[in-house]
C-alpha cells in the first residue's frame, strides 16, 4: 500500500483489483493471518440499473469504510472484496449489503457473499480466489455463506478430479464402455448405450459417480462428449462391426 493513488479505484475511492492481488500475495509471503469476503454483484448491478449502480457501490463502500478494522477492494466488475483481521466480523457487512439493495429495491437473485474466516487455509491467492469464484457462482438469492473446513476440502477434491478429466484427455485414458440393450419383442440384442469411462494412469477405473458431476459443473462434459462421439464413430467404422 506505499503507493496508494496508483492503487486506488478513482470512482469508489477503494482500493483495485491490482492492489487486492499485490496484497493478498504479501499476506501469504509473511505467512500473516486474515480473513476475507468477496460480495458478488456483478451481475445484480447490471447496465439497466444506470447510475443506480454507481449510487449503490459507493454506498457499500461508504458503509465498509467505516470500519478501521477492513481493506476494502473493488474487484473486476463489480465484486467487492473486504479484508480482515483473522476473526473480525465480516458478515455484518455482508448484512449491510443486504439491507442496502433490498431498501433499493434490487433484485438478490444473483447476489451472494461468501466469507473465508482464515485465508491462511489456502496456499496462495490462485487456490483463494479459484475458491472465493466458486463458491459466489454457486450460492446466490443473498446468501451469505461462511466457508468451512469441509466446503474446501470439498472444492479441493473437485480441482483434482477436473484435472484428472483433462489429463485424460490429453493422455487418451478416455474409454467407452458399451452397455448392450436387449429387445424384449426381437429376443435379441439390438443396440449399445456408449458410456464414458476414464482410466487412471495406475490402471484402475475413476469412479463415474465421482467425474460425472464434475464434469457436468466445469462444462468438461462436452469435451468428453466429444471424444466419445468420436471413439464410436471410429469403433463402427471397423469392418467386423460393420459386416455384423
Amino acid at each position: 500500500m506505499e503507493n496508494p493513488e496508483a492503487n486506488l479505484d478513482r470512482k469508489l475511492g477503494c482500493f483495485n483489483s491490482y492492489a487486492l492481488g499485490e496484497y493478498i500475495r504479501r499476506l501469504y509471503g509473511r505467512r500473516m493471518d486474515f480473513s476475507i469476503m468477496k460480495i458478488a454483484l456483478s451481475d445484480v448491478l447490471d447496465e439497466k440499473l444506470g447510475t443506480l449502480s454507481d449510487e449503490i457501490m459507493l454506498e457499500l463502500v461508504g458503509a465498509f469504510a467505516k470500519r478501521s478494522d477492513v481493506y476494502v477492494f473493488r474487484n473486476v466488475n463489480s465484486d467487492i472484496t473486504v479484508i480482515g483481521d483473522e476473526g473480525a466480523d465480516l458478515r455484518e457487512l455482508a448484512e449491510k449489503s443486504v439491507k442496502l439493495l433490498n431498501k433499493k429495491e434490487v433484485p438478490l437473485k444473483k447476489m451472494s457473499a461468501v466469507i473465508v474466516p482464515r485465508g491462511q487455509e489456502f496456499s496462495d491467492l490462485e487456490e483463494l480466489m479459484s475458491f472465493l469464484g466458486y463458491m459466489t457462482n454457486r450460492y446466490s438469492d443473498g446468501t451469505i455463506v461462511e466457508a468451512d473446513e469441509q466446503m474446501i476440502n470439498k472444492h479441493r477434491e473437485k480441482k483434482v478430479v477436473q484435472q484428472e478429466i483433462r489429463a485424460a484427455l490429453a493422455e487418451d485414458r478416455v474409454e467407452v464402455f458399451l452397455q448392450p440393450i436387449y429387445s424384449n419383442n426381437e429376443q435379441r440384442f439390438t443396440s449399445a448405450e456408449a458410456l464414458v469411462r476414464i482410466r487412471q494412469q495406475d490402471g484402475g477405473m475413476l469412479s463415474p459417480g465421482l467425474f460425472i458431476p464434475v464434469a457436468e459443473e466445469s462444462g468438461l462434459i462436452v469435451e468428453l462428449g466429444d471424444r466419445i462421439f468420436e471413439k464410436v464413430c471410429e469403433f463402427l467404422k471397423q469392418p467386423e462391426v460393420t459386416e455384423a
